[in-house]
């Protein structure tokens, strides 16, 4: 249960061209939230359309620039459920072959978001918490059922409140759920326990490219944890009884301009003399990420430095010829920090944006479990 840290509205003057028609001008309302470090802009659709479906990803896309639209991290809409509305959804988007009209309990709205990129995501916790708020301080509604989970073939209904006390917001996830088949690659998996994929055996690979113009290729075991909570997952411990490598060992690769993500299988990379690379210590990097990301010293070059493998490793797994996550992951570096209160520290990169973000709430429960 958390409390959005700030709250703010205003206008966006949006502009949609397209070769066949001039530039039109439209006003649109929005809300600026930000929550545990995620922030978004959300829309709110509760009481009628602003914008036409065919036109919310262009709006996503323009919106999101840090530099020229508003900037976040992701662009939510918030809409009153109807079947009607899960229709003109499918119309547009094509995500069922039926519309799934059925569910077990009632819906209130339909909770959608965006990407910078324009496609549509899954799921996401912090931005149903911006939603409880939303709700509650607009129309005064303590609790609502929520339809997420949109472009999945089975979408989920999740429970949204605000305590009167305090006014803090909340939201049920519910349980973890298989791992959707579409979003993986088995060859990667060692065994499942309950919802919880063991992943051994994933090799990543990317390329620097040298002042001299020469090429390495680096090599990086990978072994962690897959999990679903309305989106897709990978986890991986610092102290995983699995990880090898020295304790002490330390890392420091050039990461410049010249830097190319490159995703390789474990199998591909076991082919003798097929590629040159240097194989990296797993402890070494995840220690690297980790120890280096301090708050007060974001912009200090060790800082910058782990904010680029990070990114690194994220890219190689959501790059487009990445066959072992077709739709993309969410990564998750994770450290335990005190086992007896259970405070753990960890940093994510989000597949939708491709890079890494302050927060992310599916992220949190997936670490949770």
């Amino acid at each position: 249960m958390v409390k959005p840290e700030k709250i703010s509205n205003g206008y966006f003057r949006e502009i949609l061209t397209t070769e066949m028609a001039p530039a039109q001008h439209s006003s649109l309302q929005f809300y600026k939230y930000s929550v545990c470090g995620n922030n978004f802009v959300l829309v709110d659709e509760v009481q009628g359309t602003q914008l036409p479906e065919s036109e919310k990803s262009v709006f996503a896309r323009i919106a999101a620039d840090e530099y020229f639209g508003i900037g976040c991290d992701s662009i939510l809409f918030l809409q009153r459920y109807s079947t009607d509305l899960l229709h003109s959804i499918n119309d547009c988007r094509k995500y069922w072959n039926s519309c799934p009209t059925e569910f077990e309990s009632d819906i209130d709205f339909v909770f959608r978001i965006f990407e910078p990129n324009g496609t549509e995501s899954m799921c996401c916790g912090n931005g149903l918490l911006s939603t409880a708020h939303l709700l509650n301080s607009h129309y005064g509604l303590s609790r609502a059922t929520i339809l997420t989970e949109i472009p999945s073939a089975e979408p989920r209904a999740r429970q949204v409140g605000s305590l009167e006390s305090n006014g803090a917001c909340q939201v049920n996830m519910g349980c973890p759920t298989a791992f959707p088949d579409r979003l993986l690659t088995k060859q990667v998996l060692e065994k499942q326990i309950n919802h919880l994929n063991i992943v051994d055996g994933l090799t990543i690979a990317f390329q620097v490219k040298g002042m001299d113009g020469s090429v390495q290729t680096f090599s990086l075991p990978l072994q962690g944890f897959l999990t679903y909570t309305g989106e897709p997952h990978l986890i991986i411990l610092d102290n995983h009884k699995a990880i090898v490598g020295k304790q002490n060992e330390s890392l420091r690769i050039d990461l410049g301009h010249g830097t190319e993500p490159v995703a390789f299988s474990h199998q591909e990379l076991g082919a003798e003399g097929v590629y040159d690379m240097t194989q990296l210590n797993t402890r070494a990097v995840i220690k690297a990420i980790l120890d280096d990301y301090k708050e007060c010293e974001r912009e200090s070059p060790a800082s910058i430095y782990s904010v680029r493998l990070l990114r690194q490793i994220g890219l190689c797994l959501n790059s487009d010829d990445c066959t072992l996550f077709p739709e993309g992951i969410n990564l998750n570096f994770v450290r335990i920090l005190d086992p007896r209160e259970g405070i753990i520290e960890y940093r994510c990169f989000e597949r939708g944006n491709k890079k890494e973000t302050l927060a992310c709430g599916t992220g949190a429960i997936a670490v949770a479990v």
